[in-house]
């Protein structure tokens, strides 16, 4: 009996991350050779196990160049935008150029420390990709052994080829070990975090999780993709920004490849890659094998509360803050022009943008807005933890 198995050596117990007040670096490979990346390039370490002697090695020519960090919101000085107003977009009514909030594709999106885990995760994946394509050949086989098994005993081949029934029982019984075999790499094709929080850090980090859950309970949530100001006397509106928004949820969804022992959550994305916040890092990912990765340090953080003019049924968790109409003049008085002019609620939101420079931009709408300034604050509290440590 005839069938393949192809037995891998497992290279991600080989991957190690390493925390430090300098950073992220991952270093991949074996004793006495090994890879790593940093924020201060990828060295080549080679030495003789046992001996003491060991060679360090720069193999790239990256020149960096550092960034000052730009100032960041607190809780005591919070703009409020303009009313801003969910309709159709009409560029002929703009008076300012259209602000899209879309991120580049999540390959593109990466922070220089985090090249090395980013490849880890990839192998890890492809080794899981593999492997359950390995399986499912295993057991087609195992099954068409089956088959021949049960043929065997309806026309008595076993009298005619003496030990088939013999070395079919044995092929069963090594592709059933093959397959259990295969099933447990598989699922231990993932990449291990063993993160050794400070003082300082966890309790931060709890702080951003628990922010998140009172986040992601909002009554609603919408994604931002554009935006732009409009000519308010040109449409008799009280709005002078436009949106356009589309609704959806978050969740505490992981990364399978990445194991965690601290809390993961997701901001759910409708045009482009989830985000998953780690300790140390996020990670975008549409579900293929393409994935970005921002540092916490390189991600730009604002968020505020603005009057929005609500042409949708209100949330229940939403406050209302006032009202307009829906065609006013230049003091916000009703347009009396317009026999159908009806009053629209004015609501308090939440608004959240995030950002890096190497493509990362996303904005959030929120309508509880206490819990919007609660993770905003909770959010740019652990960054500036993570970066004094740096």
């Amino acid at each position: 009996m005839a069938w393949s198995y192809r037995r891998r050596v497992k290279v991600i117990p080989g991957v190690y991350l390493n925390f430090s007040k300098r950073g992220i670096s991952t270093t991949i490979g074996v004793r006495g050779a090994s890879l790593n990346f940093g924020k201060k390039g990828t060295y080549l370490n080679t030495g003789i196990p046992g001996t003491g002697f060991y060679n360090r090695t720069r193999i790239d020519n990256t020149v960096r160049h550092s960034n000052p960090a730009s100032p960041e919101n607190t809780l005591r000085n919070l703009p409020i935008s303009p009313l801003p107003v969910e309709l159709p977009p009409s560029p002929l009514e703009a008076i300012g150029p259209v602000e899209k909030f879309i991120s580049k594709d999540a390959p593109e999106i990466i922070s220089q420390d985090l090249i090395g885990i980013k490849q880890a995760i990839i192998t890890a994946r492809k080794q899981k990709l593999e492997l359950a394509d390995d399986i499912i050949k295993t057991e087609r086989a195992l099954k068409n052994t089956k088959i021949k098994l049960i043929w065997s005993y309806v026309f008595l081949l076993g009298l005619l080829w003496k030990g088939l029934r013999l070395r079919l029982k044995n092929d069963i019984q090594s592709q059933k070990e093959a397959i259990e075999e295969l099933k447990n790499e598989e699922q231990n094709s993932f990449v291990n975090l063993e993160i050794d929080f400070d003082d300082e850090l966890e309790p931060k980090y709890l702080a951003v999780v628990n922010a998140f859950t009172k986040l992601m309970s909002s009554n609603k949530i919408w994604d931002i993709t554009q935006s732009y100001e409009q000519n308010r006397i040109a449409t008799r509106s009280s709005a002078s920004t436009i949106v356009t928004r589309k609704e959806l949820r978050f969740s505490n969804r992981a990364i399978e490849e990445i194991k965690s022992e601290r809390p993961v959550f997701c901001f759910h994305n409708l045009n482009g890659a989830q985000m998953h916040f780690y300790p140390y890092f996020i990670v975008l990912n549409n579900g293929t094998l393409d994935y970005g990765f921002v540092d916490y340090k390189d991600l730009s953080i604002d968020f505020k509360f603005t009057q929005f003019v609500e042409t949708s049924p209100v949330p229940s968790d939403a406050t209302v803050v006032g009202k307009t109409w829906a065609k006013v003049n230049k003091d916000g008085s009703p347009d009396r022009r317009f026999t159908s002019n009806y009053q629209i609620p004015l609501v308090m939101y939440g608004e959240l943008l995030l950002e890096s420079k190497s493509g990362l931009k996303e904005c959030y709408q929120f309508s509880n807005y206490t819990a919007t300034l609660e993770f905003g604050a909770a959010l740019n509290s652990y960054k500036a933890a993570i970066n004094s440590l740096q």
